[in-house]
């Protein structure tokens, strides 16, 4: 009997290891839920509700769009999973989860959503126009710079021949804001059913070509 008791009272091998090794997995798997959070919080944010405002247009974003909004925090997550699997510092399921969390994002069709009122990336909380104050082209996008400590917002764009009328176009809506001249009249679609915004938008920018030429 005395045997049997201490032969039950002894924890099997594989039970004691896994039990050390689960806590050393927690850091990690801590880690891979922020990130996971974090890039799908890019996209969808359960709380951001419907956009506010008359729609003026939406820009949906190409693959090349969606690659350039996701790529930087996903190439760290990535970096950081694969020194993980390295390291053996976490199950593979668990790491796994990184990389098809940005495949995820990358296939998801994604769209910004501009109305009178401001701008809205996919399903995220809406940024109102009076909190940016300029509008910079930089490669791949436009920098909308934020005012009053208000943080910045970068638009991905998709390399279309739109390129140039939708950044003409967020110029006017910025403006427009902080001149009390944004109106739901924008919304309207002109002859063709484009969105009126946009036609007017590309209509000023062949004034400007024209003049400059």
């Amino acid at each position: 009997m005395g045997r049997v008791d201490v032969a039950h009272a002894q924890p099997r091998k594989s039970e004691a290891v896994g039990n050390d090794m689960l806590p050393s997995y927690l850091p990690m798997l801590g880690i891979a839920i922020i990130i996971v959070i974090t890039l799908i919080s890019r996209v969808y944010v359960p709380w951001a509700g419907r956009p506010s405002g008359a729609l003026v247009h939406r820009i949906p974003l190409s693959l090349l769009g969606r690659l350039r909004r996701h790529g930087p925090p996903a190439l760290i997550g990535l970096a950081l999973a694969a020194l993980a699997l390295s390291l053996r510092l976490a199950p593979a399921p668990v790491i796994a989860a990184i990389p098809i969390t940005f495949g995820l994002l990358i296939a998801w069709p994604m769209s910004y959503t501009l109305t009178t009122e401001g701008i809205m990336a996919g399903r995220t909380p809406l940024r109102r126009w009076t909190e940016l104050g300029g509008v910079t082209r930089r490669r791949g996008g436009v920098r909308l710079q934020g005012v009053a400590g208000a943080r910045g917002m970068t638009v991905w764009l998709s390399g279309s021949r739109d390129d140039d009328d939708t950044v003409f176009l967020l110029r006017q809506l910025v403006r427009g804001a902080y001149q009390g001249s944004v109106g739901r009249e924008l919304s309207a679609p002109d002859a063709d059913g484009r969105p009126a915004a946009l036609a007017a938008a590309a209509a000023a920018l062949d004034q400007v070509r024209a003049v400059g030429s």
